[in-house]
């Protein structure tokens, strides 16, 4: 038994786009997942070595974590813009699924998340 959308030639198409839309969300998210990780391993880091801050290796430590935190926003801002570009390729109709504005309001939550916890980072 098959579907008759599947018979018809604009039926695969829609089916196609549609899989393609949502492998541009699944990807975008999978970044921001990546990111998330980073941020929580600089974080991690941080507060595993916490006796070790005032040594040398803290000033390693530090700059590690600082790096992670700071990579993390890269790859947020690199998903957002790699998610725009891919929905513009597939059209206005791929935009209007999930909102641009829903992407950008996740991203910049997020990188705001990121510079608050490397400004937590410093004060310790």
């Amino acid at each position: 038994m098959s579907d008759e959308r599947t018979q018809r030639p604009e039926g695969r198409t829609d089916l196609a786009y549609a899989r393609t839309v949502l492998a541009v969300e699944r990807t975008y998210n999978s970044w921001v997942k990546t990111a998330i990780a980073f941020l929580a391993g600089g974080l991690a880091l941080t507060k595993l070595m916490e006796a070790e801050l005032t040594t040398l290796h803290g000033a390693i430590i530090l700059t590690g974590s600082t790096l992670l935190g700071v990579v993390a926003i890269v790859i947020t801002a690199v998903a957002t813009l790699r998610y725009r570009h891919r929905m513009g390729d597939l059209g206005e109709q791929a935009l209007g699924r999930w909102p641009f504005r829903v992407v950008l309001f996740i991203s910049g939550s997020f990188i705001v998340i990121c510079v608050l916890g490397l400004i937590c980072l410093f004060m310790l």
